[in-house]
């Protein structure tokens, strides 16, 4: 049986290694957990699909967030995940039914509004993708992942100063989202104001959020 202590504790670990982007270490609670009994257990689950997508794993984190799906189809909490793997995995049937299947369960959570978003993204309609981001937050003002997902689109359609706005509107959100950092670096090397680029790639590289052990 489960030693619930020791269980209780593996659960605290892998929260804290997530939060502190040690993305391995936090497999290595996740197996621990699931060979104390809790194989399908579909927290224990979602949480190895977050790790394997932060680890870029995006084949692992693809299937991960699939089976959860399949247990649990009206499950939204990992859906705005799945539509950014399926978006870098430029899968558009995949996505285009996740898109209507979130719809279907609640149009009004942020995480729908998201999934939307990408939808639109991934035919290069940035102007219908950014209103979404924007019905996200205001559901939501301190949903990370429209901030940065927006910050994408308005680079995309060339207007820097609000994609940089965006950017930090995530970082004041989670100073620890490797994805702002890197946006708001990249934003400033198309802008040429390299000096900026410099400090915001140097800040990325000198904490620790690029590292996944």
């Amino acid at each position: 049986g489960i030693n619930a202590e020791y269980g209780m504790k593996n659960f605290f670990y892998v929260e804290v290694c997530q939060e502190m982007y040690y993305a391995n270490d936090a497999l290595s609670f996740i197996q621990a957990l699931e060979d104390m009994g809790l194989t399908n257990n579909p927290y224990l689950l979602a949480k190895r699909a977050e790790v394997h997508y932060a680890l870029r794993e995006y084949d692992i984190a693809k299937d991960t967030c699939k089976e959860l799906l399949d247990k649990d189809p009206n499950r939204l909490d990992i859906v705005d995940m799945y539509s950014n793997i399926l978006y870098v995995k430029e899968d558009k049937a995949a996505l285009n039914y996740l898109a209507h299947h979130t719809v279907e369960v609640d149009k009004y959570r942020p995480e729908t509004c998201c999934v939307v978003g990408n939808f639109y993204s991934i035919y290069g309609n940035h102007d219908k993708a950014i209103t979404y981001f924007q019905r996200a937050l205001r559901l939501d003002p301190d949903y990370l992942s429209a901030w940065t997902l927006m910050g994408h689109e308005y680079v995309e359609l060339k207007n820097y100063n609000m994609a940089i706005e965006c950017y930090r509107n995530a970082i004041d959100v989670n100073p620890r989202d490797y994805r702002a950092w890197y946006g708001i670096g990249q934003t400033y090397e198309l802008l040429k104001m390299h000096a900026y680029c410099l400090y915001y790639y140097m800040e990325l590289r000198d904490s620790d959020l690029l590292i996944p052990g």
